[in-house]
């Protein structure tokens, strides 16, 4: 199974989303912030990082996907109408986002 990393500021959808891959059998660590998500990023190496674009931080998640898309297959889930991922992004996921799709979209 997979690594995952998710970033995201809600801790609702957070804490349901960690449920979700858990279950599905994927070791998962989260983060609040794109500091965070760094940290455990370098030390722990995520095969993936699921992260929202918009985080209430110093600075959003483009940032953070454009820095570590070059390691890690990153998935960004947004509410944001884009017409294709970031730049460093691997996948755009649309909320709201079937449990299905989420997992589908981290398989390697």
């Amino acid at each position: 199974m997979a690594r995952v990393l998710l970033v995201e500021d809600d801790p609702g959808q957070l804490e349901v989303r960690e449920m979700l891959f858990q279950a599905a059998g994927h070791e998962v660590r989260t983060a609040a912030t794109p500091e965070q998500a760094r940290v455990i990023a370098r030390d722990w190496q995520p095969g993936f990082v699921v992260t929202d674009l918009r985080l209430p931080a110093v600075e959003d998640g483009l940032s953070l996907i454009e820095e570590l898309g070059s390691t890690v297959k990153v998935i960004v889930l947004t509410g944001a109408r884009l017409n294709r991922p970031p730049t460093g992004a691997h996948r755009l996921l649309r909320k709201p986002c079937s449990s299905k799709a989420l997992l589908k979209a981290i398989t390697p």
